[in-house]
């Protein structure tokens, strides 16, 4: 329910037939008979953007890209991947994969799932990217560790 209620805020980007047919709706019996493909959606986005930040406050920590536009590219790349992850998962059900006599799933909306899926990630990537600084400023300098203090003021 938790990923699902993410994606459904931005429901007007890729339609409600899609978003019935992700949480495993089937409109033909009108109950839901599949599985709820909001999960493992989100869940890969969500490991890919945590993977993402983690590589850019621990792995690449150059000072070259402690900047704001280093963390940026970052943050766009990672959307970017998980747009075609959002794209991907949903094409299956575009073209003439119908629903029901009367919906349709487009590959229009599955390119806005893949855009829903591009601000979901940007999200994630936001919020991993707070906690990360937090731990790297706080945490790291206060048990004299100095490991990933390049890029810890980064975006900010």
């Amino acid at each position: 329910m938790f990923f699902e209620t993410i994606y459904r805020w931005l429901i007007t980007l890729f339609g409600s037939p899609l978003a019935d047919q992700l949480s495993g709706y089937d409109s033909a019996t009108e109950t839901v008979q599949g599985a709820n493909q909001f999960v493992p959606i989100g869940m890969i986005t969500l490991a890919i953007a945590l993977v993402s930040v983690l590589l850019y406050y621990f792995v690449v920590n150059h000072p070259r890209f402690n900047r704001w536009w280093a963390w940026l590219i970052v943050l766009v790349s990672t959307s970017i991947i998980n747009l075609f992850v959002g794209f991907g998962w949903t094409a299956k059900y575009a073209g003439e994969a119908n629903i029901s006599d009367t919906f349709f799933v487009y590959l229009s909306d599955c390119w806005g799932f893949g855009f829903a899926n591009f601000f979901v990630s940007a999200m994630w990537f936001i919020l991993f990217s707070l906690i990360a600084r937090v731990i790297i400023s706080r945490l790291f300098s206060k048990v004299g560790l100095h490991w990933g203090c390049n890029c810890r003021f980064s975006p900010f």
